[in-house]
């Protein structure tokens, strides 16, 4: 250790020396160029799956342009846990198997070489540890999308070293979104550093014009609900859930807010209990507010007050108390923009607590921004997509975006059905019922049944799709002739039913090695009638792990069930 500390130490004198005489950062060796000042890009939270499509948490963001006389690229990026995700697009007419686009992850220790990640991923799509891509070939060039894995897991506000390196092989033209000299894979000071952010907020906003009186016009019945749970001072108090809508003028905004009103005065508004909405018409994400921004903020009482980009003549509002809180309604006129279907809009909701009536505000509360910051920066607010009634297949899907696509290609074939209206709460668990509803649709399986178990009953939606289940072996219940079909189904069973279902649709898997799943943590609480099951989905590339786990005792999702069962339609059924 003193060693290393002295190394270290000679390291910190030399480069200041060297800058005192020069006036300019020593060379790396091996180095001709002097290391350039770092850039820095601000990373979202977010999934993706990985097709090589751009889905909607993709269409979020705007693309980083990379640009020299020779080459062209532009480059996204987003990271979850200990996954770095990036969606490339290289311009270029003339491709070439070994065209790549690499990426570097930086060692917690800058200047070890050894410890950076670097991944080559080559446009004829060989295999690369540590990284699932994929490759499309486009008339204008290439895209590449890839999930690679990171030192460990991050949480936001870590920095990260990061850099992108594109390479034309025909022209043998080289371009790095941070090191002008290319030589990332040798010198560690020369990546950039990326700064790990917060997932945002996303939801939809759907069409219509309501009565700005206080009341809940039947219109709003249509519109998704979100709820204000990001708490920005105390952990507890009044909060919102909040419904959007809006038309070619208009946002629209209806709040139910909880909490005690009593003894409240309206004097300084900024000081009673009242909501907060912001607005950045154009999604700029800036750290400073640009003409299209406003802040506004509506007391208990309705009374008005405006931060930046906001007026009265922008902003109709209504206030009405109901018993244990209040309720806002507002209209704010979108006159930076032309509303369209799929405008995406920055917006958040705040509500302030004063809840002693003392004046001062004793809790805050929001849907995105963590900070308290939004008054001043847009890249806090959270974002809504407006859309349509009649383009949107559910309106509740957008916060999943690694599974949107795959929940309206399955809907537009019939196989998902929605929990109520259009919403089909992707995040919720799903039951036994819905999954094998799902899976046997998907796969077409039909049966002549004679009877059901006991607790499935002929009125039930899924009464078909369980008896086809019993019929053909993929689900003998849970004995005494019970299914129990609205428990939630664990990831075992899943994997159980899935084979045994491909299984009746003349899918017929070779026998797996159990130590194929014995690498995983937490294989041993897989139980002995799914260890095969399991075994076979993991060797066919159907499940994957999360962080050398399997969690076969995990309830599935709804949005996970989806992305699985369009994994089985696409690979399996047609590929």
């Amino acid at each position: 250790m003193p060693y290393l500390f002295r190394n270290k130490g000679i390291i910190i004198i030399t480069f200041i020396v060297v800058l005192l005489i020069t006036g300019s950062a020593p060379v790396y060796a091996g180095s001709l160029v002097p290391a350039a000042e770092k850039k820095v890009i601000n990373i979202p939270g977010g999934t993706a799956y990985i097709d090589g499509y751009s889905e909607f948490s993709w269409d979020l963001q705007e693309p980083v342009e990379l640009v020299s006389k020779r080459l062209k690229a532009s480059f996204k990026t987003m990271w979850n846990r200990n996954t770095l995700y990036l969606f490339a697009h290289v311009y270029d007419t003339e491709k070439n198997s070994n065209d790549t686009v690499e990426i570097f992850i930086g060692a917690y220790d800058t200047n070890a070489v050894e410890g950076n990640l670097h991944y080559k991923l080559n446009f004829d799509g060989r295999n690369v540890e540590g990284a699932d891509y994929s490759v499309t070939a486009l008339d204008d060039g290439y895209v590449v999308e890839a999930a690679v894995s990171m030192h460990k897991n991050a949480a936001p506000g870590e920095i990260i070293s990061f850099d992108i390196r594109i390479v034309d092989a025909d022209s043998e033209s080289v371009i790095s979104w941070n090191d002008p000299a290319n030589m990332q894979a040798h010198n560690p000071n020369r990546l950039g550093l990326a700064i790990l952010g917060r997932r945002y907020n996303v939801s939809c906003a759907m069409y219509g014009t309501p009565v700005i009186d206080g009341e809940k016009d039947e219109v709003w019945n249509k519109s998704v609900e979100f709820a204000t749970n990001t708490w920005i001072k105390g952990i507890k108090g009044a909060a919102a859930k909040v419904k959007t809508l809006w038309d070619e003028n208009n946002l629209y905004v209806y709040a139910q807010i909880n909490g005690d009103l009593s003894g409240k005065s309206p004097e300084n508004p900024w000081e009673n209990d009242s909501v907060e909405i912001f607005i950045d018409q154009n999604n700029g994400k800036t750290e400073k507010y640009e003409p299209d921004d406003a802040q506004y903020r509506i007391d208990f009482k309705n009374v008005q007050s405006f931060g930046a980009g906001a007026s009265a003549e922008k902003i109709k509002s209504a206030v009405k108390a109901v018993d244990n809180g209040y309720i806002v309604e507002a209209a704010i006129a979108l006159d930076a923009i032309e509303p369209t279907h799929g405008t995406l809009i920055g917006f958040d909701f705040l509500v302030n607590d004063d809840r002693n009536g003392d004046g001062i505000i004793d809790s805050i509360v929001s849907w995105n921004d963590g900070t308290g910051e939004a008054y001043g920066n847009t890249s806090k607010f959270g974002i809504l997509k407006l859309v349509n009634d009649d383009t949107v297949v559910f309106s509740d899907i957008y916060d999943v975006a690694w599974a949107e696509r795959q929940i309206e290609f399955l809907a537009s074939k019939g196989f998902l059905r929605a929990v109520s209206g259009k919403h089909f709460k992707p995040l919720d668990d799903i039951t036994r019922a819905d999954f094998l509803y799902f899976l046997i649709n998907t796969l077409n399986l039909k049966a002549d049944y004679y009877d059901n178990f006991s607790d499935v009953h002929e009125e039930d939606y899924y009464y078909e799709a369980v008896a086809t289940a019993k019929k053909l072996g993929i689900t003998s219940g849970i004995g005494e002739n019970m299914f129990k079909p609205e428990e939630c189904i664990t990831r075992q069973e899943m994997m159980t039913f899935v084979v045994r279902a491909l299984n009746a649709a003349g899918i017929v898997f070779e026998p797996a090695d159990i130590s194929i799943i014995e690498g995983y943590i937490d294989y041993r609480y897989i139980s002995d009638y799914a260890a095969e099951s399991v075994a076979i989905l993991v060797r066919e590339g159907l499940v994957q792990g999360s962080g050398n786990r399997l969690n076969p005792l995990h309830n599935l999702t709804r949005a996970e069930a989806a992305v699985l069962l369009y994994r089985i339609y696409t690979e399996i059924l047609f590929r």
